[in-house]
């Protein structure tokens, strides 16, 4: 499940750049960052991770 950058023939390979998804929201990042916002919630979702037909939630707070 995770990606590596160093062996092009290898699993997972994630390339030599950012993919334009990528860019595009390091830059929204980027802009509510610098933003006046003193409060910024990331809710990050995917699918297919964990048991069957139950959620998982990883919180990491900072």
């Amino acid at each position: 499940m995770t990606g590596q950058f160093t062996d092009p023939s290898g699993v997972y390979y994630g390339g030599t750049e950012d993919a334009d998804s990528t860019k595009l929201l390091k830059q929204v990042y980027q802009d509510a960052l610098d933003s006046d916002y003193s409060n910024i919630v990331h809710i990050d979702l995917h699918t297919g991770y964990g048991p069957r037909g139950q959620r998982l939630m990883i919180i990491r707070s900072y």
